[in-house]
């Protein structure tokens, strides 16, 4: 007998135990696959996720204790080329309520944004026409107010200090809160920052935009008793929209190069004699 017929005999003997091992090897070989498939697929959702959160910005620089001038990201900017984006932005969170108090969302973020933090958008080209008076929110807090372009809208808010309220003789113990109510401008897509922010969940904050100039006109006013100016940012967001990125050690040494004392809340008084 030769070989050929010899595998064929056995083929034919074994055949129950050779298909349970092809079943096995199937099955085995379907679970392999489906896990790879599924693990590309979270992986590609992280990523598309990070990316709706953050637009094409590059770095981020967020000052989690106190506040530093607007013109540091003009300067900072000035060391790079002019197509990257600096935005000065104010972050902090706050209370949005309807007018007859039907709806009430606390501890939303809040964000003091111009036409730089727009440039920086997954999609500039659908940046919203933002004035400087008008409210803008994202889906999710649009969704649960229930508000509609042209309703009016209240923003209560605390008021910054020069000292943490927690520290000893800073004579800052009392909260102060800074209310104010604009009309609904619109509401914010996807891809015209609806899902900006920095946490690393997967659900969406509840967000409302507001102009820069408004917010700190409207926060500082004690800055401005206190410094004689209203133009603060506590973050940077930086980017080179569709042309590579910008690297780390050049935006620190952008940084340290723009950065001074006023910026860390520090001021340098010479006393007589």
């Amino acid at each position: 007998m030769t070989l050929f017929g010899i595998v064929v005999r056995n083929l034919r003997h074994y055949w129950r135990q050779h298909l349970g091992v092809i079943a096995g090897a199937a099955l085995c070989s379907m679970v392999l696959v489906g896990a790879l498939m599924v693990g590309d697929s979270v992986k590609a959702t992280l990523r598309r996720l990070a990316d709706e959160r953050i637009g094409q910005a590059d770095l981020a620089l967020l000052s989690e204790d106190g506040f530093f001038r607007e013109a540091l990201a003009d300067e900072v900017a000035g060391r790079f080329g002019q197509e990257d984006v600096v935005a000065p932005l104010v972050v902090t969170r706050g209370n949005v309520t309807l007018p007859d108090g039907s709806r009430n969302a606390r501890n939303v973020q809040v964000l003091g944004v111009d036409q730089r933090f727009w440039q920086l958008a997954p999609n500039p080209e659908k940046k919203p026409d933002f004035p400087s008076t008008d409210f803008f929110v994202n889906e999710r807090l649009g969704k649960f107010l229930e508000a509609k372009p042209g309703d009016r809208l209240i923003l209560r808010l605390e008021e910054p200090s020069l000292f943490s309220r927690d520290a000893p003789l800073s004579g800052e113990r009392d909260n102060k809160f800074v209310a104010y109510n604009e009309e609904l401008g619109g509401v914010l897509g996807v891809e015209s920052f609806g899902r900006f922010g920095l946490q690393g969940n997967q659900r969406e904050p509840l967000t409302i935009f507001v102009s820069l100039e408004t917010l700190q006109k409207r926060m500082f006013r004690s800055f401005d008793e206190a410094t004689g100016q209203t133009k603060f940012a506590n973050f940077l967001l930086l980017g080179r929209p569709d042309d590579g990125a910008i690297s780390l050690s050049d935006s620190e040494e952008a940084l340290n190069a723009a950065w001074t004392l006023s910026d860390a809340g520090i001021s340098i008084k010479e006393l007589r004699d």
